[in-house]
Parts: structure tokens; sequence; C-alpha cells
């Protein structure tokens, strides 16, 4: 019966610890743009971009102009900025636990201009610090 009983706790352990190992995965800043489907030939349409912090404490992201990925089927590459774009702005957006903050931005084409890529269809995604948020390009 002993062993039973200590089977049994040995089993509720592991599941609660995995249960809690599974939420380590979870984002902490969720970042979408919307909308997050362009077409190359109408490029030039404006998007949200939107942030949600999902946590119970105060977050900061760094406001500065953001890395921009593609991926190649393999991996994501980090596309090089073009020199004349490459801006600082020492400055962070703070977002408070459970807030949304919604920045209406520019054209996605004033966005790409800022880096040096012949863009194709393909997913993309904006890196803000160590969060990202993803688009598609299509023809």
């Amino acid at each position: 019966m002993k062993k039973i009983k200590s089977l049994t706790l040995i089993l509720l352990a592991t599941i609660v610890l995995a249960g809690c190992a599974g939420q380590k995965d979870r984002p902490d800043i969720v970042i979408e743009l919307k909308p997050n489907k362009f077409s190359l030939s109408k490029i030039g349409q404006k998007f949200d971009l939107i942030f949600t912090n999902t946590t119970d404490e105060a977050i900061q992201i760094p406001a500065d102009p953001p890395a921009l990925e593609y991926f190649d089927g393999n991996g994501w590459i980090e596309l090089q900025q073009n020199i004349q774009y490459v801006a600082k702005y020492n400055d962070t957006w703070i977002i408070q636990p459970g807030e949304k903050q919604i920045h209406e931005s520019k054209s996605l084409s004033s966005w790409l201009s800022a880096y040096d890529f012949d863009y194709v269809p393909g997913k993309y995604r904006f890196r803000f610090g160590e969060w990202y948020g993803e688009f598609t390009l299509t023809e």
C-alpha cells in the first residue's frame, strides 16, 4: 500500500512539473501585424503593430527600428539594414501587465526600404529585442 501511495505521489509530482515546464514556452509579449499578409504589388499598405503583454509585470520593448528576418525554408536569416536607415532612438515602449498597445504604422514599404533585400514571397518577421511579429508576403 505504501508503494502505491509513493508511486501515486511521484506520478502527480511529475504531471505538475511537466505542466509548469510547458508554461515557460508561452510568450510573454505577443506581437501582431494587422493585417499580417501583404501582396508584393500592394506593399504600400498600412498596418497596425499590436503588442500584448500576457504577464503580470511591465515589460520594456526597444523602440529602435526592429531587425527584419526572412525564413528561407531552413531557418530565419537576419536581413542587413541599409546604412542610411540605421537609427537608434534609445527609447523603449513600456507595456503594462495585460495591456494591449496598438501602434498605427506607416506603409509596409517604408519599413522594408530600410533593408537591403530583393523581396520575394515568403515568411518574414520583425524582431524587437527578443520578441517577434511575423507576416507573409505573397505574389
